[in-house]
């Protein structure tokens, strides 16, 4: 990987934690990123929604080489029979899954995407609706044309929280498929709905003409 998406991964955050009521009572978010120790703490309180919601602002600013090393090793736990309890809970996967993917896209470190990609993927299929919607913003730092349908078919949910997902992840994806399957959608959208559409069709290519993030569109 080696484009940006740095600020995919924050908007996803931003619409979990302001659309879900996420309980984020113990994280106190600062003028600098968490540090691993905070993080460390959250694993072993298994405090899950401050796990979360740390995860934002982790790729803020440059990334501490010790939160990155700490996360990377979490995430080589989690097949262990003695793994950290917080690796049981699907939310605390799919948004560990989707942060070290942006860290990876982002050149940061080096890891398995595939892995990475099926943990999120895996999420789209989710009873819990937190886990459902990190996964659908978390598919598009892959930049995958085979998650073009599965994205598609969450814009068809009637909760506009998962249709925003949706949409943005499609936007965001360097893909001309991912653009017809957005026009293709254009035609049957009500007025609020295709509003959010086209903003997001402007804020993404803003994001491609000051970032060259896609260059062979």
């Amino acid at each position: 990987m080696n484009a940006t998406h740095s600020s995919c991964f924050g908007i996803a955050c931003a619409l979990l934690l302001g659309s879900c009521d996420v309980d984020v009572s113990h994280y106190h978010r600062e003028s600098e990123p968490p540090t691993a120790a905070a993080l460390k703490e959250y694993v072993a309180h298994v405090d899950v929604e401050s796990f979360v919601a740390a995860l934002n602002d982790v790729l803020r600013d440059d990334p501490d080489p010790q939160i990155l090393a700490f996360l990377t090793s979490l995430w080589q736990q989690r097949s262990l029979v003695e793994r950290p309890a917080l690796l049981d809970n699907e939310l605390a996967v799919v948004a560990l899954a989707s942060m070290l993917a942006q860290a990876s896209r982002n050149g940061a470190i080096d890891i398995d995407d595939e892995q990475l990609h099926a943990a999120v993927r895996r999420g789209l299929d989710s009873a819990d609706f937190r886990t459902e919607l990190q996964a659908v913003f978390g598919l598009s730092i892959f930049d995958d044309p085979i998650d073009i349908a599965a994205l598609a078919k969450k814009t068809q949910s009637p909760d506009d929280a998962i249709y925003r997902a949706a949409v943005m992840g499609l936007a965001n994806m360097c893909s001309q498929e991912a653009d017809a399957a957005l026009a293709a959608l254009a035609t049957s959208l009500s007025m609020d709905r295709l509003s959010f559409l086209r903003e997001a069709q402007r804020k993404s290519n803003q994001v491609d003409l000051a970032s060259h993030r896609c260059p062979s569109q």
